[in-house]
């Protein structure tokens, strides 16, 4: 389509913030799975409180006015 690209999938251990997240928390690829939408999906816990997690199609992860892959040491 018009101006997409291939984002390629995340691997387990990535890390990313959400952009509207202004104590900028640290979310972490859990695991990645094909939805019964047919859409992969990555599932992410906080690095800080790893019992909250969000799922998010990996479009969205790829998305720079959503979230912004992070490196972390």
């Amino acid at each position: 389509m018009f101006g997409r690209s291939k984002a390629v999938a995340p691997a387990v251990g990535d890390t990313f913030v959400k952009v509207s997240d202004k104590a900028r928390h640290i979310w972490v690829v859990a695991k990645t799975f094909v939805h019964v939408d047919g859409i992969l999906h990555a599932v992410l816990h906080r690095r800080d409180q790893p019992r909250d997690t969000i799922t998010v199609s990996v479009s969205a992860l790829g998305d720079s006015d959503l979230f912004l892959r992070v490196t972390t040491d």
